[in-house]
């Protein structure tokens, strides 16, 4: 029997994913990503990104519905998504350490996305590998 914790662990990371990442990178103009801190150059890389993510989100999904719908356990959606957010973590906070090293603040969106992904990375290591 799959667990509901992993359920919430998937929702999330698709409502964070899409709200956060997706929507703002495919959709938003140029002068609004820099209010929010997003530095993309070209505009054009951060858009094919966001396309990248939303690509992440339909296996997310299908792991989503396989828990939900069939009760099964995503064995390769979760492993897809512990590199993903684990890899992700690894390279957001080692920029986050970097520039404090060198006395510059971290980015609010860098810190939220590091926050983000290593509480997501944990969510599918518990309710994962380790509970399976």
């Amino acid at each position: 029997m799959v667990n509901n914790g992993l359920a919430i662990v998937l929702s999330f990371k698709i409502l964070v994913t899409t709200a956060a990442w997706v929507i703002p990178l495919v959709f938003f103009p140029e002068k609004l990503l820099a209010k929010l801190q997003f530095e993309l150059k070209p505009l054009m890389y951060g858009r094919l990104l966001g396309v990248a993510y939303s690509s992440l989100l339909v296996g997310y999904g299908h792991g989503l519905y396989s828990v939900l719908a069939e009760n099964t356990y995503p064995r390769h959606i979760v492993w897809m998504g512990l590199v993903s957010n684990g890899g992700a973590f690894t390279v957001l906070l080692s920029e986050i350490l970097n520039k404090m090293s060198s006395g510059k603040k971290p980015k609010v969106v860098e810190v939220a996305s590091t926050i983000a992904v290593g509480l997501i990375s944990l969510g599918l290591l518990i309710f994962g590998p380790l509970s399976n």
